[in-house]
C-alpha cells in the first residue's frame, strides 16, 4: 500500500474518519489495528516479524528497569538480537556472496549456504526506532513502557513505520497517551504537509528518475558532462522521493494530531559537508550520531581520536543504506570528507569564500559526486562512470554531449523539473520565515486570487504532467 496510491488514501480517509468520530477509547487501539493492517498488506508474514521485534525490545526494556544489575547484560542481549534479525533479512546475501568469492580465491573447496530472503519493507527503520528506545532505557532518559499495545503503536504507527522519520520514546511515546481530539488545522496543515510531499515525489522525483535511468542505464553510451549531470539529478530526485515520504508522513500524523519529528531542513543550501549532513534526514543522521558515534567514544576506539570514530561512523551509515560495496564506499567518501572538513577548520578560517561559492561547490562537488555510487549497480560501473566524467575515456566532442537530454520527453520532464525545482526552492526559503500560504492570506483580495490563480495552474500543470508520464515507482527508502 504506497502512500502516492489510491489505495492508501481510501485507507486513510477512513482510519481518520473513525478515529474523530468514534468514542476516545478506541482511538489507539484503531491506529495499531490500522498499523498492522497498512504493513501486512505488503506480506502478511512482515507483521510476525515485526510483533517478534516489538516484544524483545519491550521485554527488555521492562527488564533493564526491574533488574538494574543485569541492565548491561539485557541490553547488549538486546541489542545482538537485533542486530541479528537485520543480518539475516538484508546482510547475509551479501555476506555469502563475498564469503564464497574470498573462499574461491582461496581454493578452499567450501561455500557458504546461498539463502534467498526477502527483506521485509522498512526494517531498518522499525529496528532502529526499537534499539534507540532499549538504548534510552538503559541510560535512564526514559522510563521503561509499561502498556504493550502502547508500545506496539509507538514501533509500528503506520505514517512512519516503513521509512522515518526514526522516531525517539521521548517524542512520540507522550502524543501516543494523549487524547487527540479532532483540530482543523492540525488537519488543514496535514492536508498541506501530504500535498506538498505528493508534488515532491509524484512530480519531481517520478521525472527525475526517468532523466536519472537514462544516464546511468548503459553510461558507456553517454559523455562524462551527461553522467555527471545525471547523478546531480540522481541526488535531488533521492532528496524528493525521501522528503515527499516525510512530508506525507508528517502529514498523515498532524491529521491525528501527532507532530513527527522533522528529516529534512533545506541540505542543498548547506555551506559545508558537515552541515550537509545536519541537515539531510536528521532524524537518521542523529540517530547514528547519539547511539554510534558517542558509543563509539565510550569505547576502546576512542583512543584514536575522533576523526576514526566519524569515519567508522559514516562506513556504517554507508552499510545502513545498502548490502553492497558501493554503499559502503559511499559511506567512507564522505566520511573521509567530514573529517577532512572538520581537520582543517583552522585553516580554512584564513579565506574568506562567498557563502554562496561554498554552498554551490557544496552540492556540485562534495554531495553530487558520491552519488554515482548510490545510482550505479556496482563498483566496475562506478569507477567506469568516474573515468568518463573526469574525462579519461572521453574525447574532447564526446564529453560535452548531453543532447539525448533534450530529445522528446525527456526535455518536457527537465525544463518541468527546472521549473518546479526553482518554484520549491523560492517557496521552501520564505517558508523559513512564514508559510507561504499563510502570507498569501494577508494580502489584498485581488493579489491574493492572483496568487491562488498562480497555484491552481501549477496544480493542474502537475497532474497533467503525472498523467502524461504514467508511471508511479514506491519510494527509495521502502527497499532500507
Amino acid at each position: 500500500m504506497l502512500f502516492n496510491s489510491v489505495e492508501f488514501f481510501f485507507f486513510l480517509a477512513t482510519v481518520l474518519f473513525v478515529y474523530h468520530t468514534g468514542p476516545a477509547v478506541l482511538k489507539r487501539p484503531l491506529l495499531l489495528a490500522a498499523s498492522y493492517v497498512f504493513y501486512m498488506s505488503w506480506n502478511p508474514a512482515y507483521g510476525l516479524l515485526l510483533f517478534a521485534v516489538t516484544l524483545l525490545s519491550y521485554a527488555v526494556g521492562r527488564g533493564m528497569e526491574s533488574v538494574r544489575r543485569h541492565a548491561r547484560i539485557l541490553l547488549w542481549a538486546g541489542i545482538g538480537a537485533h542486530l541479528a534479525v537485520m543480518f539475516i533479512f538484508k546482510y547475509y546475501s551479501f555476506f555469502s556472496e563475498n564469503v564464497n568469492w574470498t573462499l574461491g580465491r582461496l581454493s578452499l573447496g567450501w561455500d557458504a549456504p546461498a539463502v534467498e530472503i526477502l527483506l521485509p519493507i522498512g526494517i531498518s527503520f522499525y529496528v532502529f526506532q526499537s534499539l534507540s528506545y532499549m538504548v534510552d532505557v538503559y541510560r535512564r532518559q526514559v522510563g521503561a513502557e509499561r502498556n504493550l499495545w502502547l508500545y506496539m503503536l509507538y514501533i509500528s504507527f503506520f505514517p512512519q513505520l516503513v521509512a522515518g522519520p526514526i522516531e525517539r520514546a521521548s517524542n512520540l511515546l507522550p502524543q501516543l497517551r494523549k487524547d487527540h481530539s479532532f483540530d482543523k488545522e492540525g488537519l488543514r496543515s496535514g492536508l498541506v504537509l501530504i500535498a506538498t510531499g505528493l508534488f515532491k515525489k509524484m512530480v519531481l522525483a517520478e521525472n527525475l528518475s526517468i532523466l536519472v535511468s537514462a544516464a546511468f542505464f548503459r553510461p558507456e553510451t553517454r559523455g562524462g558532462l551527461g553522467l555527471y549531470l545525471g547523478a546531480l539529478m540522481a541526488r535531488y530526485m533521492i532528496y524528493c522521493d525521501i522528503a515527499g515520504y516525510t512530508d506525507i508522513a508528517l502529514g498523515c500524523g498532524r491529521a491525528f494530531g501527532i507532530r513527527l519529528s522533522k528529516n529534512f531542513d533545506r541540505p542543498f543550501a548547506a555551506r559545508n559537508i558537515s552541515e550537509y549532513w545536519q541537515r539531510w534526514h536528521m532524524t537518521l543522521s542523529g540517530w547514528f550520531r547519539d547511539y554510534v558515534f558517542y558509543s563509539l567514544a565510550a569505547g576502546p576506539l576512542a583512543r584514536f581520536g575522533v576523526p576514526v570514530l566519524v569515519f567508522v561512523t559514516f562506513l556504517l551509515l554507508g552499510l545502513w543504506h545498502g548490502a553492497s560495496w558501493n554503499f559502503v564506499i559511499w559511506g567512507c567518501v564522505n566520511g573521509g570528507m567530514v573529517v577532512v572538513y572538520q581537520s582543517t577548520r583552522g585553516w580554512r578560517e584564513k579565506f574568506q569564500v562567498p557563502a554562496a561559492l561554498r554552498t554551490a561547490f557544496t552540492f556540485l562537488a562534495l554531495v553530487g559526486l558520491p552519488t554515482v555510487f548510490v545510482v550505479t549497480k556496482d563498483v566496475g560501473q562506478s569507477l567506469f562512470a568516474f573515468k568518463k566524467i573526469f574525462g579519461v575515456f572521453s574525447q574532447a566532442g564526446d564529453w560535452w554531449d548531453i543532447g539525448w537530454l533534450f530529445e522528446g520527453r525527456n526535455a518536457v520532464y527537465l525544463l518541468s523539473s527546472a521549473v518546479f525545482i526553482g518554484g520549491m526552492e523560492i517557496a521552501q526559503k520564505l517558508n523559513e520565515k512564514e508559510p507561504v500560504l499563510e502570507t498569501i492570506g494577508r494580502w489584498p483580495a485581488g493579489r491574493r486570487r492572483l496568487a491562488y490563480a498562480v497555484l491552481g495552474l501549477v496544480a493542474v500543470a502537475a497532474v497533467g504532467l503525472i498523467f502524461f508520464r504514467q508511471t508511479n515507482t514506491a519510494f527509495v527508502y521502502f527497499q532500507f
